[in-house]
């Protein structure tokens, strides 16, 4: 953490009653520490995108975070303990379970993203998001998408008024880790049957879970060995 973080998230939540929580921008170190990059934001998540086809240059954080969990860690989150209260803890996920509560945080509050680079995270060999964990990690995104468009609706975020507008803006920006047919399964699943806690229950350990990350794994070999 840069030595200010605290000081600078605390002024800017008693400064403003209606933020509920704050983020900064990431610089990433290697190893020894070494200077690697910057994240600004969502910025990178809408390279190759845009403005007439995707949400970018939108005006909502959610748009920003369908489009890739930018906000990238617990460990960047500072946020007021009525957060909690009204929405609960992070869910039972080894890789997306921040990416889970940010999306209900940003939903349900305010939040503040300081463009400075005010938290330094490290890229080493044991990262727990890495080539390795791929399929796992597209499972429990498809799993988060999923369960967040069951549950919340977003058609304020979404102001453009030409539902096919929206539509093509949607289909560019969504980026689900490869898990499109999951979600489409638990989606159809989930609305046809109401059974929404039963789907979700026990994900990875049941036989769909199973499948699912075995079908993404397959997909990550197939164009592995296809370059």
């Amino acid at each position: 953490y840069s030595p200010d973080r605290f000081e600078v998230f605390l002024n800017i939540l008693e400064q403003d009653e209606s933020v509920h929580a704050v983020f900064s921008h990431i610089e990433y170190i290697d190893e020894a520490g070494n200077f690697i990059a910057y994240k600004k934001g969502a910025e990178e998540n809408w390279d190759n995108h845009h403005p007439d086809t995707s949400f970018k240059n939108g005006d909502h954080i959610i748009t920003d975070l369908l489009a890739g969990n930018f906000l990238i860690s617990t460990s960047n989150l500072f946020c007021r303990k009525s957060v909690f209260r009204e929405i609960g803890n992070f869910p039972d996920l080894k890789y997306a379970h921040d990416y889970d509560f940010f999306l209900r945080l940003c939903y349900h509050f305010k939040v503040h993203v300081v463009d400075k680079p005010l938290f330094k995270y490290r890229i080493h060999g044991t990262n727990t998001f890495n080539k390795n964990t791929l399929a796992e990690v597209g499972f429990e995104v498809g799993l988060v998408l999923s369960n967040f468009f069951l549950k919340y609706d977003l058609k304020e975020i979404f102001s453009d008024r030409d539902i096919h507008t929206t539509m093509v803006k949607f289909f560019n920006s969504v980026n689900t880790f490869d898990s499109e047919r999951m979600i489409m399964t638990l989606l159809f699943f989930g609305l046809m049957y109401k059974e929404h806690d039963r789907i979700f229950e026990s994900a990875r350990e049941n036989l769909f879970g199973k499948n699912c990350i075995d079908h993404l794994q397959f997909r990550l070999n197939l164009w592995e060995k296809s370059q």
